[in-house]
């Protein structure tokens, strides 16, 4: 039986450098380039299942016109 995917999630693991300081509980926008790793089915016990893609940074920006 095939299962409907209900969401598409992503996870962001990993480690990248930046070239500002930031402060606790800073919002800022970002955005990344990064390499898809992993694939992870879970299944909702309803007939759906999620998606989640985990994904290594390469290259992070920090958007500063959207800084608060």
């Amino acid at each position: 039986m095939k299962k409907i995917i209900d969401q598409h999630l992503i996870k962001i693991s990993g480690k990248s450098y930046i070239e500002k300081k930031l402060s606790m509980g800073e919002d800022i926008e970002l955005k990344i380039k990064g390499n898809v790793v992993k694939k992870e089915i879970y299944d909702n016990q309803d007939g759906s299942v999620n998606v989640c893609y985990t994904i290594k940074p390469i290259l992070v920006f920090i958007d500063e016109n959207h800084i608060k």
